[in-house]
């Protein structure tokens, strides 16, 4: 439904923009599942598959539970982790989590950057 929303210019519900992101650097390191760190001059942002948190000049302002979802301005279709390359020019767009998702020892322990072994 997002991604149709974009593509057709109209609101996306729930969904807050964030910023825009030119991918300046990638790392990838292999284990389980592959983490990636996508960085550019404001954000950094780390993936396990899915994106587990967001930075903005250093300072954590987005993880899981919280949806993390990065848009190509041009195609209007959403990029996955493992699609994103240096150079490209991304929007990031977060979605708070429903209450259940955002209970402290659920979060923690199953949820939390620490759980993924971040």
């Amino acid at each position: 439904k997002v991604g149709k929303a974009i593509r057709n210019n109209e609101n996306i519900p729930y969904f807050s923009k964030i910023g825009d992101l030119i991918v300046e650097n990638i790392e990838k390191k292999e284990d389980m599942f592959t983490e990636i760190v996508i960085e550019g001059k404001e954000f950094r942002l780390v993936a396990k598959n899915e994106f587990i948190f967001l930075e903005r000049d250093g300072k954590r302002i987005a993880e899981m539970p919280n949806l993390i979802t990065l848009f190509d301005p041009k195609s209007k279709k959403v990029v996955l982790s493992n699609e994103i390359e240096k150079g490209m020019a991304l929007e990031i767009f977060y979605k708070k989590a429903d209450a259940p998702m955002n209970n402290p020892n659920f979060y923690k322990k199953y949820l939390s950057p620490e759980a993924f072994g971040l």
